[in-house]
């Protein structure tokens, strides 16, 4: 194996010569026969390195025989033992077996194969040991580049990427660290190479919290691709808008290829692919704009699987560029309100962040009574009977019988001191008064009191719809 693995570079080369016809033709024809024999010694060991791990042992064993014979005869031949004894010491020296001495010859000549026996040994068990490494490195290299199936339940599902997935996954760590949520591992599906997401998820999340991440290359509209990522066993779907290059974002149909990826992806995730999943994942999808009823595939996809008997999840839209167009908007007639929205938005140990939390003596009590309970936080707002969550609540609406509310604190650890460890005793010189919170939200003005003159530098996409934004208020 290895004499046809090195038998293209040991060839010799042959020297220049001035010869006749007849010569240079017998010369010619040799030199072309030992290529090929050595062209096909190197494809030969090519094959068998390609065998799996088993195959190679057993080609390196079956070598071991005639080197171990013709090992015995030489060293019978210098010291006249017996053909057993021979074969055997022969053995025991190629194999460096415990216990075997090459260094108790009594001759000479036989001293001198007894070494070089051993020393053929070293290179036998270093070709063996290399192969079985090599053999181990490669499969090492499989398992963390490959794309094997994920057997995860209950975990956190990512599909595509694009420029806000960093910045999700750090509030996922962060939500983490807090014991807030995000304890089973995240994985990620998108059509990358899996080694670049592995190094760019590595060197982007070194300074946040510890979380496990798992990576996988696929598309998010393909059945097989979310199966390899077990998504109808997650606790949640994130379908992001994918990234999509420069020229793409003003060509329509790019446009509309992209939402029918994305909607393919929601009508998968919301059919029964097999009778094991008792219950659908939540799904949240981002919408990068608003788009009309007639153009929203994605809203069709949910109609369509709407009808179906099974238990669906909860789906939610993010609809980036409309809402931050809102918040610029806000921020542009409201001086200081960016302050507000970076201190809730960028997540750092020293920001706020929206909490949901429940606790029994929470439920029942009306919004000005729970808001007192908090002093290390702020209620914003609270869930309903029904269901849905009321932000900026009236003082007499009630939280529900699961205690459910909004908090804004710094960490989770904050609104448990408040309620849990403090039994909602909180020091009368901390307590707002009743209604106090309702009655400066009143007081903010709807309408400014007087006109205001704002200078737009720059025109991008955005633009019109942040202008739409800034005369609605």
């Amino acid at each position: 194996v290895v004499a046809g693995a090195l038998a293209s570079g040991l060839a010799p080369t042959p020297k220049a010569r001035v010869a006749n016809a007849g010569t240079s033709s017998f010369s010619s024809s040799r030199h072309a026969q030992r290529e090929m024999v050595g062209s096909n010694l190197t494809y030969l060991a090519q094959r068998v390195f390609g065998w799996p791990l088993y195959g190679k042992v057993f080609i390196i064993m079956c070598a071991m025989v005639p080197l171990v014979l013709v090992a015995a005869a030489a060293y019978k031949f210098v010291s006249e033992e017996e053909w057993g004894s021979a074969i055997a010491k022969t053995f025991f020296w190629l194999n460096d077996v415990p216990g075997a001495d090459s260094t108790g010859e009594e001759h000479w000549r036989s001293t001198v194969v007894a070494q070089l026996i051993v020393f053929c040994g070293m290179f036998t068990f270093a070709i063996l040991i290399g192969v079985v490494s090599d053999e181990i490195a490669s499969k090492v290299d499989e398992v963390k580049t490959g794309n094997s199936k994920v057997y995860e339940k209950n975990h956190t599902v990512i599909v595509n990427w694009n420029d806000q997935l960093i910045p999700l996954l750090k509030q996922m760590a962060v939500a983490k660290d807090e014991g807030s949520g995000f304890q089973r591992p995240i994985v990620l599906l998108a059509n990358k190479e899996k080694e670049w997401m592995d190094e760019t998820i590595a060197d982007e999340l070194a300074d946040v919290p510890p979380i496990t991440i798992v990576t996988r290359q696929g598309e998010a509209y393909n059945a097989e691709d979310l199966d390899r990522v077990n998504a109808w066993s997650a606790e949640r779907v994130v379908v992001l808008h994918p990234d999509i290059d420069e020229d793409e974002k003003h060509d329509k149909d790019a446009l509309e290829r992209v939402e029918s990826n994305k909607a393919t992806a929601v009508l998968n995730l919301r059919s029964e692919v097999n009778g094991l999943q008792s219950r659908a994942p939540d799904i949240i999808v981002q919408m990068p704009f608003r788009l009309a009823e007639e153009d929203n595939s994605v809203s069709l996809a949910v109609a369509l699987t709407n009808k179906s008997d099974r238990k669906l999840g909860d789906l939610a839209y993010v609809n980036g560029t409309s809402e931050l167009s809102k918040l610029k908007a806000f921020s542009i007639m409201q001086p200081g309100g960016i302050r507000l929205f970076e201190d809730l938005m960028l997540q750092t140990n020293d920001s706020s962040e929206f909490y949901t939390y429940s606790h029994k003596t929470l439920a029942g009590k009306s919004f000005k009574d729970a808001w007192r309970m908090f002093s290390n936080g702020t209620m914003v707002g609270l869930m309903g009977e029904d269901g849905k969550l009321i932000l900026g609540p009236r003082d007499d609406d009630v939280v529900n019988s699961k205690g459910e509310v909004l908090v804004i604190a710094d960490n989770l650890a904050c609104i448990v001191r408040d309620i849990e460890k403090k039994k909602g005793i909180v020091p009368e010189r901390s307590i707002p008064e009743k209604g106090s919170q309702h009655m400066v939200m009143n007081q903010c003005p709807i309408k400014l009191p007087h006109s205001k003159k704002i200078v737009m530098l720059g025109w991008n996409e955005e633009s019109e719809q942040c202008i739409d934004d800034i005369l609605a208020l």
